[in-house]
């Protein structure tokens, strides 16, 4: 078969120059180039970009698709960072979709792909687009997603590519019908695997479907009809939207009138640690050694002059790399590029909320950390204690889930890839007047008439409550938030709305139901915050066996952290339960 072409498909999109390498190839190439294609077949890969700055393996750049992924799926998108809307099996989409919509005599997509496309809230756009493009979409959903934990990972079941791959799994059909792009939506047919099901059992469903003369037909599609915020499955509901946003600028009934990030360091071993004077001896190396390649890059490259830009690449490619010395991000290569060395105050080091129930110390200056986002207005100094409330930003893997914190939280409090949103009760009104001189009662958030702090709930939402009983503070509010994020009918009914977007709270219809939700945000966030103090449980008492003396601390110590062994259903062997 002499049709064959060897290249990178996106770069024939961009520059046909790169197409002269091998004479008979590069023909083959402008020949398809020109020639209408109606089939489109693959398992693109899928990787939005690199981890860490120290592996320097960044994607390549496609300026023409990432324009069309721009101009389509990104224009289309509610979520604020959709950087994943430009990894590359989407990018695999927006092309294969291209070159079929163009051809007027119709066309297939069909790819074995990342399904995070399916719901994932940044891909709203996406699915938003598709619809517009195409005349019918069969999407099999083949699960596997082990970025869950927990009942959730167990249900997503066993990955259809075995150790390939972590990510839910599915399969896409888009078709094009001759003529016309489609007016009214494309005919959305959907399938989810099921449940439990293993990789063997998810390939037998498969094999049965296709030994039948028509594969497609003898599947048990869905029809779903997608509405006005582009979702699949887990629609969200109407009446969620007529709730009061828990932080929105733009809305004058909003709960909170500020919100921030956690602190994003993009080096956690280097930031965080349990001993304060370790934190500081791992900083100080971490700094003596960036500023001596700060001072080596100055002696290799005098009187440097271009762009901050290419004064950072060419940093980037002359930097030790070594994660064991550094770990680099990409703000830290134009320090270099300018020739900026850095230094850490002693009042950036924090007390902070590593993980839920994890206090650790924190080096918090905005130079030692990729993100600090409004943090300097919450937590000014290490004797503030502002109440924050925290909740899984959508479109997370993790189920949602909220806590209430008084130290600095970490950008991902509920684990890696999970970020959180922070809200918290009180505010500094001027950061840059923090230092480490201040009297600790200054920055004492329980004292709401100290000089600097002001409320951060929104006189209208006060005022609102206020209807009810004008004893009501803000401090109740902020429990009552609480106890509504808490409230199990309201997690259950409005799951899928959680999932998509930040929490909307209802507002109760009199003082006593006001009361009742504020006072069990309190009692829960007494639990919350003075874990450390709380009486146990008087049941585990009774639970382990009657040689195991529960009131002798040494029988508490852990000794070696260890997975639980579960059977494996295929191999029959004994493995390490990793989704507990």
């Amino acid at each position: 078969f002499p049709g064959i072409v060897y290249t990178d498909t996106f770069q024939m999109v961009e520059n046909s120059t790169t197409l002269e390498v091998f004479d008979n190839n590069s023909e083959r190439a402008r020949k398809q180039q020109d020639l209408p294609i109606r089939v489109i077949l693959g398992n693109p890969p899928y990787s939005a970009g690199q981890k860490d700055a120290n592996d320097n393996a960044a994607n390549l750049a496609y300026p023409t698709i990432d324009a069309r992924i721009g101009e389509t799926y990104a224009a289309k998108s509610t979520a604020t960072n959709k950087n994943s809307l430009y990894d590359s099996y989407i990018r695999a989409l927006r092309w294969a979709s291209d070159r079929v919509i163009d051809n007027d005599a119709g066309g297939i997509v069909a790819f074995v792909s990342n399904g995070g496309y399916i719901d994932g809230n940044t891909a709203d756009g996406l699915r938003l687009s598709i619809a517009e493009e195409i005349h019918h979409l069969y999407i099999y959903n083949l699960r596997g997603n082990q970025r869950t934990a927990g009942e959730l990972s167990r249900k997503e079941g066993g990955k259809i590519f075995g150790g390939g791959s972590r990510a839910t799994v599915a399969v896409m059909i888009a078709v094009k019908e001759p003529g016309v792009v489609p007016s009214i939506g494309a005919q959305l047919h959907y399938r989810d695997i099921g449940d439990y099901l293993n990789r063997t059992e998810k390939l037998a469903v498969l094999t049965a479907n296709g030994a039948v003369a028509n594969p497609l037909e003898a599947v048990e599609w869905r029809s779903i009809k997608p509405n006005e915020h582009g979702d699949w499955i887990n629609q969200r509901s109407d009446r969620f939207d007529e709730f009061d946003p828990i932080c929105d600028p733009d809305d004058p009934q909003s709960i909170y009138v500020l919100r921030s990030n956690g602190l994003k360091t993009n080096r956690d071993a280097w930031n965080y640690n349990s001993s304060r004077t370790k934190l500081e001896a791992n900083t100080s190396r971490m700094l003596a050694f960036f500023n001596s390649e700060v001072n080596r890059f100055s002696q290799a490259h005098p009187n440097l002059t271009g762009t901050v830009k290419s004064k950072a690449a060419l940093a980037k490619q002359f930097v030790d790399l070594d994660p064991t010395r550094f770990s680099w991000d990409r703000a830290d290569f134009e320090r270099v590029g300018k020739l900026q060395q850095i230094d850490i105050r002693p009042v950036d080091f924090l007390r902070a909320m590593y993980r839920p129930f994890q206090r650790q110390h924190a080096q918090t200056a905005r130079v030692g950390n990729s993100m600090i986002y409004q943090l300097p207005r919450i937590y000014p100094t290490a004797d503030a204690r502002t109440l924050c409330i925290t909740v899984v930003e959508p479109g997370s893997g993790a189920a949602f889930s909220t806590l209430v914190v008084d130290h600095s939280p970490d950008s991902k409090l509920v684990g890696a890839g999970n970020a959180s949103r922070i809200f918290p009760l009180r505010t500094w009104t001027d950061p840059t007047e923090a230092d480490e001189s201040a009297a600790p009662g200054l920055f004492d958030a329980t004292e709401t008439t100290a000089a600097g702090w002001q409320s951060n709930i929104n006189p209208a939402a006060l005022n609102r409550y206020q209807a009810f009983d004008q004893s009501i503070t803000d401090e109740d509010v902020f429990y009552y938030v609480y106890g509504i994020l808490h409230s199990p009918d309201y997690r259950t009914a409005f799951a899928a709305d959680l999932k998509k977007s930040l929490p909307r709270i209802p507002q109760v219809d009199d003082a006593e139901e006001f009361w009742a939700f504020s006072q069990a945000g309190r009692d829960l966030a007494a639990l919350h915050l003075d874990y450390e103090s709380v009486e146990p449980w008087p049941h585990l008492d009774t639970t382990f066996a009657d040689s195991f003396d529960s009131a002798d601390p040494a029988a508490w110590r852990v000794e070696k952290m260890r997975y639980p062994k579960v059977t494996d259903p295929e191999s029959k062997k004994k493995v390490d339960d990793k989704t507990v």
